[in-house]
């Protein structure tokens, strides 16, 4: 039942997004139809029979209101619980069962799996507006996936007796009293809450054309108490907190000779000033193994960065100072914070566990398929994954360096270039708590695409109180209340061009005083600039 749940929830978010979670597999088809044109099982009278997630109705929350509740399915209308759909549409969709759960874990219970490696989903909207999804567990019951709540649904008749309409249509034809719902299906509530503060990072695109070279990097204050909005503060670098104090990392390019390579520096800011002078930091140095008999460069940009590990792309070109041939290709790693500036990548099987390792796989045997590649890539590389965003959620991204046509990577004669190309796949693993602390969304992706088309990312908050919309252009703060987003922003802050979200870190309750705190410190010594209210 619940495999058939996380489908519909998977659909919902492809549709949306053009298909972002079936990757390169062109199989997948999407169709919209109206409900006169539906398919089984759909057509028909069914009834909300029970709450997937146990947890959330053993603790009374709304949710559970809807149990016991009918769904009706005519050739015109569609008719959940009390409201009315006057102009329901769907959108039919075959997903991949892992990529669905991957980015819709939280409206599952722990350990949730699929029967079936693809599933199909029914996205029911009306007048453009997302409204829930239904996934087929066999013909008599369906998942329904509605504000991110998952249930049984069991068909209890297969026609619709018509008249069952007639209190929500006008006649005109119109619905009466039909409304947009909230998360509880119930008008939204006051947005007020206590304090919320997130310090966000960003990465704007450096000058060369894969924008490692000069890529900027800055961290944003942003702090609510009692649903009012503090000045948003602006730290040009990336500073980040630990268990033992604030940290500030940075991307240093150190040159020796004909060798150019980016290092990354953490220090601990509070520490700073109580360092005594004999006690300078370490000039960061090369590892003479990564470059004996060799020249060129390492480039690197931030991904992603948590309180102990960060999550960098690499690009490199090495020189063969014996017989003049070189190798470029461009590479994911993930690197302990503790280990920095030492460059020691962290193998995927030592983070996410050694049972991850077979996703991992998978998704490479997946790839190389879908490439027409076979065994011209060596696929023993634990170290090439990394951090992304998707849809609101951070992920697992590996990546593939496939030799270009032409000749085999390793074959090499005197002034040979090996140059790779790369291929990005997803492992479908979510990424453990001590590798992303806090990694949930508490707003359907739909729900927020309905209210800002533009928004590519969203972050909301533990407290559910604050949420961040990020489009190409700004961040888009709201305030939050039943999983909806208020009528109006709080603010709009300008993004740069290509500008991306690499950190966010909350803070709850009193933590918000002592993080604002420690942030106007450091902005004591430098620069502060405040977004106008």
């Amino acid at each position: 039942m619940r495999k058939i749940f996380q489908a519909v929830l998977l659909l919902l978010l492809a549709g949306i997004l053009a298909g972002g979670c079936t990757g390169l597999n062109s199989e997948y088809t999407l169709r919209i139809i109206p409900p006169r044109n539906l398919e089984l099982p759909l057509q028909g009278s069914w009834e909300i029979v029970a709450l997937l997630q146990e947890d959330r109705a053993a603790a009374g929350e709304p949710a559970q209101e809807w149990i016991g509740k009918t769904l009706h399915f005519s050739d015109k209308y569609v008719l959940l619980g009390e409201h009315l759909l006057s102009n329901p549409r769907f959108q039919v969709k075959r997903v991949e069962a892992e990529a669905y759960l991957l980015y819709h874990h939280q409206a599952f219970p722990e350990g949730f799996r699929f029967k079936n490696k693809e599933i199909e989903v029914f996205t029911l909207s009306d007048s453009h507006l997302f409204f829930c999804e239904l996934l087929r567990e066999n013909d008599d019951e369906l998942l329904l996936n509605l504000f991110n709540n998952s249930y049984l649904v069991k068909k209890i008749a297969d026609e619709v007796d018509e008249t069952i309409f007639s209190p929500f249509v006008t006649a005109e034809g119109t619905t009466a009293g039909t409304a947009a719902m909230s998360g509880t299906g119930s008008p939204a509530g006051d947005f007020s809450g206590n304090q919320t503060g997130v310090l966000l990072g960003l990465r704007a695109p450096g000058e060369d054309d894969q924008g490692y070279t000069g890529a900027q990097y800055r961290t944003l204050w942003v702090a609510l108490a009692e649903g009012k909005l503090a000045p948003v503060l602006e730290i040009g670098t990336i500073l980040f907190p630990r268990r033992s104090g604030f940290y500030r990392l940075q991307v240093v390019r150190k040159t020796e000779g004909e060798i150019e390579e980016d290092i990354l520096l953490v220090n601990n800011i509070l520490g700073q000033e109580e360092e005594k002078e004999e006690e300078d930091p370490v000039e960061p140095a090369l590892d003479p193994s990564r470059w004996e008999g060799k020249e060129g460069y390492i480039h690197r940009r931030i991904d992603y960065i948590g309180n102990d590990y960060v999550s960098v792309e690499e690009r490199i070109r090495q020189v063969s100072l014996r017989d003049g041939s070189s190798n470029e290709k461009s590479q994911r790693r993930i690197y302990a914070v503790d280990s920095l500036p030492v460059m020691k990548a962290v193998k995927f099987s030592d983070l996410a566990g050694p049972e991850a390792v077979a996703a991992m796989e998978h998704g490479q045997q997946k790839l190389l398929q879908q490439l027409g590649l076979k065994e011209e890539v060596n696929l023993q590389d634990e170290d090439n994954y990394g951090l992304a965003r998707k849809m609101g959620y951070w992920i697992f991204k590996g990546r593939i360096n496939y030799p270009q046509k032409g000749g085999k990577a390793g074959a090499r004669e005197n002034g040979n270039t090996d140059t790779y190309k790369e291929a990005d796949y997803n492992i479908t693993v979510i990424p453990p708590d001590h590798v992303v602390f806090y990694n949930n969304l508490n707003i359907p992706w739909t729900r927020v695409k309905n209210q800002v088309p533009s928004a590519i990312d969203v972050f909301t908050s533990p407290a559910k109180d604050l949420a961040l919309v990020i489009t190409d252009k700004e961040i888009i703060v709201y305030r939050m209340s039943q999983e909806n987003l208020a009528a109006h922003p709080l603010e709009r802050i300008p993004l740069k061009d290509g500008e991306e979200v690499i950190m966010a870190e909350w803070a709850l309750g009193h933590y918000v005083e002592n993080w604002t705190l420690t942030c106007q410190t450091y902005l004591a010594r430098e620069d502060i600039k405040e977004y106008p209210q």
